[in-house]
This record gives structure tokens, sequence and C-alpha cells, in this order.
């Protein structure tokens, strides 16, 4: 009789496993810092917030968050410099829609974080 119950409930289980297909376990969406922005500039409907994550490398990198709270779309180009770093002197631009957002991080050159520095050392004009 074991024998019996055992085989069913094995034929059920794969019965089951064939019609839907095995379990996936579900992700862990993991966001970077992102309740850590702070907001650094407003100026003409644009506000400008600074934020940080880990490079593959595990150094931290610079990374920027731009809303235009105007009714029409904007093209930005901004200069960042920092103090400490004499030789990061880079200009950007981004155009963003109106009553939205958007994030920026230089992939092919990341804004590295200096042992010591914080996202508030680094100065970002609008140009």
């Amino acid at each position: 009789m074991k024998l019996k119950s055992f085989v069913f409930l094995l034929l059920a289980c794969s019965a089951s496993v064939a019609m839907n297909g095995f379990p996936m376990p579900e992700k862990n969406v993991v966001q970077m810092n992102s309740a850590n922005w702070e907001l650094v500039k407003s100026e003409n409907g644009i506000n400008l917030y600074v934020s940080s994550y880990e490079w593959l490398d595990g150094a931290m990198k610079l990374k920027l968050k731009f809303e235009n709270t105007t009714a029409a779309s904007v093209g930005i180009s901004w200069t960042i410099t920092a103090a400490d770093q004499p030789d990061l002197n880079r200009n950007y631009s981004i155009s963003i829609d109106a009553n939205s957002s958007k994030e920026f991080q230089d992939e092919e050159n990341p804004i590295s974080i200096e042992v010591g520095q914080t996202e508030k050392d680094f100065t970002i004009t609008f140009n």
C-alpha cells in the first residue's frame, strides 16, 4: 500500500512539473542606493540629485538624477568638477522629457568618489 501511495505521489508531482514547469525562485531586486538621493541644486524647474553606487572593482562612483518639473522637454548641459580631483573637469549633456526624471552615470569613464570624499564634494554647474 505504501508503495502504491508513493508511486501515485511521484506521478502526480511529475505531471505537475510537466504541465507547469519547475517553480522558479523569486528574484531579489537590488536598487543602488535609490533611497539615498540628495537634492543639491534646483534651478529653473530642474532639480539635481546626487548619490553613489559601487562599481565592479568595489570603488564608489557618483551618479546623478535630473528631475524636470516643467511642462516642456529640456536639454541640459553641465560641467562637473571636484576640488580634490584637479584633473576632473568634464562636460556632459542630457535631454529630459517634461515632468519626468532621468538618471545619469558615466559608464565609459565613471566619476570616482575618492576616500574621504562625499557626493557633496563635487561641483556641478549648469551651462
